[in-house]
């Protein structure tokens, strides 16, 4: 199980750096796309000489928040992604047999599905009720916690300590 957990730990390490340094320019220009067609034509100021200004395209400030907040999810689900990969890769280091393993590996990997996949995808689809998944991976994390403990609890009574030395 340990070995499962270290290569979960790093494709989730991998999807991380795709979604993040790799192709976090992509999405942005995508979120920036999909905010200019939000864009509407406001008819231009009439001078006090007669003349008209320019036509103009502008973009509610309701707009850019969603816009803005859209993107905070989406970074708050990649980095999620990445702390937790790190997570599962200690995990695995730990290499202790046991529930602690299973438990820490089912709890990390799902709830890294849900609450880091749920917030990401979520807005890089602008489908918000994916998001609904983030706390249910939130809970399942803390399993995921639990189970990291006790693999290392575990771990503490397979320990020999040759005699004389110290930890």
């Amino acid at each position: 199980m340990s070995t499962l957990n270290l290569i979960l730990g790093c494709l989730f390490g991998l999807a991380a750096v795709l979604g993040g340094p790799v192709g976090e320019s992509y999405v942005e220009a995508k979120f920036q796309s999909e905010l200019r067609e939000k864009a509407k034509m406001t008819p231009g100021r009439i001078n006090p000489d007669g003349s008209q200004e320019q036509d103009s395209m502008e973009i509610s400030a309701i707009d850019r928040q969603e816009s803005a907040k859209r993107w905070e999810r989406y970074q708050k689900g990649i980095q999620s992604v990445a702390i937790y990969s790190l997570a599962m890769v200690g995990l695995g280091l730990i290499r202790t047999p046991g529930k602690g393993q299973l438990l820490g590996g089912i709890g990390f990997g799902l709830g890294t599905l849900l609450y880091g996949g749920g917030l990401a995808l979520g807005a890089y689809f602008n489908m918000p009720t994916i998001g609904v998944l983030a706390p249910i991976g939130a809970m399942i994390l803390l399993a995921g916690w639990g189970g990291l403990l006790l693999a290392v609890l575990q771990g503490q009574g397979e320990k020999s300590i040759p005699a004389g030395a110290t930890e």
